[in-house]
């Protein structure tokens, strides 16, 4: 057998790995479901309907970032705070030990997100039975799909003995309300919001109507941020270049671009850029309206030196041959 057949197949039970990606991280879907298995009589919810439902969603798992369904005792849950109202009601919560989930370094699972902020949502045994065999429109999932909200598990209130539904974290931790895109994370009126609060304006309209529509079609957390940069945020400005028509500066920008991190905005603070001169000022408006139909421009900004009034398009640092 090749080393290549080794490296293609679990060590343990010999099967091949169904993907190049369980192969890397050496993932074995039958090993994991025979580890589940074994573990059964690990944990009990003592009721025997929620026990096999809850087997029954760990032997769905087929990928290695496919969540493991689990019975998390009600204790594991601490700050909890219940926002919404009658069948929007849930409750915000912190989960101690948190999900397994598998760890590529070491090829098993361990729980690494101590303290996760998760949801929780009551129901009856009815209702909770309902959810999972009997209502056809699929609303929870252990893996990706589109917007299906990803479950960790089930758990039980100990005062009324409802159950409870624990999945992932749905609401922005800055206004409370549910993400507009939930698998990104993403809130579009706390980005409208945060836009209005920050906009540095030009002293041009023009300009800075360009400059808020852009920042309105950010969709995503790592879409780079189109700004006015006062030219006194520029520091170490040198030639670096020249490209077919101008030449080229690099710079310093002080305070940065604004991101997107860890659900809030934040600046990479002393981030070198590439600076474009444009010599003529009609240009400016031309060139901005054609970067604002091109997402993908890597264009943080414009600016202008106040003394001679020149506009500046600056972006991501590149290499420039030099002449």
């Amino acid at each position: 057998m090749s080393s290549q057949d080794d490296d293609d197949q679990c060590k343990k039970c010999g099967e091949k790995y169904m993907s190049e990606y369980d192969a890397m991280y050496k993932w074995c879907k039958s090993c994991q479901i025979n580890n589940l298995k074994q573990n059964f009589t690990n944990w009990t919810s003592e009721n025997e309907k929620i026990d096999n439902l809850i087997q029954e969603m760990q032997l769905e798992i087929n990928e290695l970032d496919d969540m493991i369904f689990e019975w998390i005792p009600y204790d594991q849950f601490d700050d909890i705070k219940e926002i919404g109202e009658g069948s929007d009601k849930v409750h915000l919560a912190i989960w101690k030990d948190g999900p397994l989930d598998y760890d590529k370094n070491k090829n098993e699972y361990t729980r690494k997100q101590q303290n996760k902020k998760i949801v929780l949502k009551l129901y009856n045994l009815r209702n909770i039975i309902n959810e999972f065999f009997i209502d056809q429109d699929k609303k929870y999932s252990i893996t990706y799909i589109g917007e299906v909200l990803r479950i960790h598990g089930i758990s039980q209130y100990p005062n009324t003995e409802d159950y409870i539904i624990v999945f992932q974290d749905i609401y922005c931790v800055k206004c409370g309300k549910i993400y507009t895109n939930i698998i990104k994370e993403w809130c579009e009126p706390c980005k409208i919001n945060y836009f209005k609060e920050n906009l540095i304006r030009s002293g041009n309209e023009n300009i800075d109507n360009i400059i808020h529509e852009m920042q309105l079609k950010i969709d995503y957390k790592s879409d780079i941020i189109f700004e006015w940069i006062p030219y006194n945020q520029l520091s170490d400005i040198q030639e670096i270049g020249k490209d077919d028509f101008d030449i080229i500066y690099s710079a310093t920008w002080k305070n940065g671009p604004s991101c997107y991190n860890d659900r809030e905005w934040t600046r990479k603070s002393n981030k070198v850029v590439t600076l474009k001169y444009l010599y003529n000022s009609q240009n400016v408006i031309k060139h901005l309206n054609m970067i604002k139909f091109n997402k993908y421009s890597k264009m943080y900004g414009v600016s202008q030196n106040p003394d001679t009034e020149i506009y500046i398009l600056i972006f991501q640092i590149y290499i420039v041959k030099m002449r």
